[in-house]
C-alpha cells in the first residue's frame, strides 16, 4: 500500500487579499466612504468577530458585502478595539476605590499602526488590487493604504470568519 503525503501548503489558498488602511475615522464612516468610491455596499454585520485574548474576549465590528456579479466577498474590519476594566483598589482598611482602565486589543497585533483591514475573498487572477488601492488613496481622510503580504501576517487565523 502506498502512503500519500499531503503538503499543508497545498491548502493555503491565496485567493484573498488584505489591504491595510490608516485612518482616524470611525468604522462606519470609513465603510461609507469605501462604498462611495468603490461602488460596494459594505454593511455592518449583526454578529461581531470574537477574539479570545488571555482571559478576556474582544469583540470587533465588521462590515461585509458579497458582490454576486463577480463572486467576491468584501470584509472591512477595524484592527483594534477597546475594552474597559474596573479594578478595586483598597487605599486603606475601610476605603475602596474603583479604578477604570481602558485597553486596546488588536486583531493583528503585529500591525498595531494599521487602523482597518479590507479583506477581499474569492478573487481570481483578473482582480486588480492596485486599482482598489489607488481609489482608496484618493479618500481625504485616509493617510496610508497598501496591500499586506500574506507571509508577513503572523496571526492569519484571526482573519478567518
Amino acid at each position: 500500500m502506498t502512503a500519500h503525503k499531503i503538503n499543508i501548503d497545498d491548502f493555503d489558498d491565496s485567493d484573498y487579499k488584505v489591504i491595510a488602511i490608516h485612518s482616524g475615522l470611525e468604522d462606519f464612516r470609513i465603510a461609507y466612504f469605501i462604498n462611495k468610491i468603490l461602488n460596494t455596499r459594505l454593511s455592518i454585520c449583526p454578529e461581531q468577530i470574537e477574539l479570545k485574548v488571555e482571559n478576556t474576549y474582544a469583540l470587533f465590528n465588521h462590515y461585509s458585502y458579497t458582490d454576486l456579479d463577480h463572486d467576491v466577498l468584501w470584509n472591512l474590519i477595524p484592527n483594534k478595539t477597546h475594552f474597559q476594566s474596573v479594578i478595586k483598589e483598597s487605599t486603606s482598611l475601610f476605603n475602596e476605590q474603583d479604578t477604570a482602565f481602558r485597553s486596546y486589543i488588536y486583531l493583528l497585533p503585529e500591525l498595531k499602526s494599521v487602523d482597518f483591514l479590507l479583506k477581499i475573498d474569492d478573487i481570481d487572477e483578473a482582480f486588480d488590487i492596485d486599482l482598489v488601492i489607488d481609489k482608496i488613496k484618493t479618500l481625504r481622510f485616509v493617510s496610508l493604504v497598501y496591500e499586506l503580504q500574506q507571509n508577513k501576517i503572523k496571526n492569519k487565523n484571526n482573519l478567518i470568519f
